[in-house]
């Protein structure tokens, strides 16, 4: 009986981890995209900002074309620090057929927005924004056309709750 409380007593200091379970998130497909570096980030009205993490790894030009973007309070939410959502701003695009080519960007924790703009920024700084976006389930798939600013939700997916 003294070993069974022991081991008892030993499960309780044993750390537990709730953060279970499926996520909102947003996967962002580039299509018509220039070759060469493109910073994408979620657009949504809000104030206020913090820095983002390591900024020197980031093109400045572009970073700041994108943390001083600001169109009715639509504003960018990676770069200027909203917590709880996970993503990345940059990545090349080489070859956007293929699948290696960085032409995919996902968003997602618990401050993915259910209503969102995508704004793309590319070298020379042009600067393309969709039209207003609504994330009606947990995971949606968008497809971003930075030759028109179109975006369109292509699919989306409501993960099975089993309880």
């Amino acid at each position: 009986m003294k070993k069974l409380l022991i081991l008892l007593l030993a499960c309780l200091t044993i750390p537990a981890h709730a953060d279970l379970g499926p996520k909102p998130q947003i996967t962002v497909f580039l299509e018509n995209a220039p070759r060469g570096e493109i910073y994408v980030d979620l657009l949504r009205e809000f104030s206020g900002s913090k820095p983002l993490k390591n900024r020197d790894k980031y093109d400045q030009k572009m970073l700041e074309t994108l943390e001083t973007y600001d169109m009715d309070g639509w504003r960018p939410m990676l770069t200027n620090g909203v917590p709880l959502l996970f993503g990345t701003i940059d990545g090349r695009i080489t070859d956007i057929r293929t699948y290696y080519s960085k032409n995919e960007r996902v968003f997602s924790y618990f401050s993915t927005p259910k209503l969102f703009k995508i704004i793309a920024v590319d070298e020379k700084c042009k600067i393309v924004v969709s039209d207003i976006l609504e994330r009606k389930t947990m995971h949606v798939t968008v497809r971003f056309d930075m030759a028109t600013g179109k975006a369109q939700i292509e699919e989306s997916w409501n993960p099975p709750f089993p309880f």
